[in-house]
């Protein structure tokens, strides 16, 4: 909680100060934005590696699944890659190609399910027979 509220208020005074900024020089007030961006970003990283170590040391757990785990976290990463590009896309003035990049993440996901749900129909093809 405190690491994201830490982020957050470390996000808005980025945004206050890039704001301020703008005014005189607006290239600078980029530069700021950016290195708030990627600050942040790499917090982030680091957040889903202590998630992706996490669920690495549990996929013992689930019998069966072990590559279920490894499809969600590529899936989790496509997510957070496209969202991020987009949203890059979208501050630059570029809403179509940040709504093709979306596009793009959404396909990469569910190739990257169909694994996962050809189990689920397994499974329950098992079950009817």
């Amino acid at each position: 909680m405190e690491e994201a509220v830490r982020y957050t208020s470390f996000a808005i005074a980025a945004v206050l100060c890039a704001m301020l900024i703008k005014k005189a020089e607006p290239s600078y007030a980029f530069l700021v934005t950016l290195t708030a961006s990627i600050l942040v970003c790499i917090a982030a990283v680091a957040a889903i590696s202590v998630l992706t170590d996490y669920t690495r040391e549990t996929e013992s757990f689930f019998q069966g699944a072990e590559g279920a785990v490894g499809i969600l976290i590529k899936i989790l990463g496509i997510t957070v890659t496209t969202c991020f590009g987009a949203q890059v896309c979208r501050d630059c003035g570029e809403g179509s190609l940040a709504f093709q990049l979306e596009l793009l993440g959404g396909a990469l996901g569910l190739i990257h399910a169909l694994p996962l749900l050809s189990g689920v129909l397994a499974i329950l093809r098992s079950f009817m027979t």
